[in-house]
């Protein structure tokens, strides 16, 4: 995941297309930052809960970065 958005984040021929890979990269850093604070420190349900949804925001960057690329004309997408 983190590599898709370090991609396109370099080499996304649009700037919709770079910044929605530098989104992909530093949401899915925080989740994992997140993620881990929840487990080293055992934390209450609403911080769970608040992981997983920065989960689903690393799903709905990944899907619209996904959706973006795809839309992008062949010539375009060879950068």
């Amino acid at each position: 995941i983190v590599g898709m958005g370090i991609h396109y984040e370099r080499r996304g021929p649009d700037p919709t297309t770079r910044r929605l890979g530098s989104l992909l990269v530093y949401l899915f850093m925080f989740q994992v930052g997140v993620g881990t604070f929840n487990v080293i420190l055992a934390v209450p349900v609403w911080l769970q809960m608040f992981h997983l949804f920065c989960a689903d925001l690393v799903w709905l960057s990944l899907v619209l970065l996904t959706a973006q690329a795809l839309s992008l004309p062949q010539d375009a997408s060879k950068t």
